[in-house]
């Protein structure tokens, strides 16, 4: 994902793709700002299950 690093606001995050309705169940009892920092941490903690 390519942005321009001098605006001073982030992009919104991409849609998630195909194969990813449990993490799109997990965010849905998320707010929308952790929504970002939590994507990242999903696909490990899924791996252990």
């Amino acid at each position: 994902m390519k942005y321009d690093i001098t605006k001073p606001k982030a992009p919104a995050m991409p849609p998630l793709g195909k194969g990813t309705e449990c993490i799109k169940i997990l965010l849905s009892q998320a707010s929308k700002d952790m929504h970002e920092p939590l994507v990242p941490m999903l696909p490990p903690l899924l791996a252990l299950t």
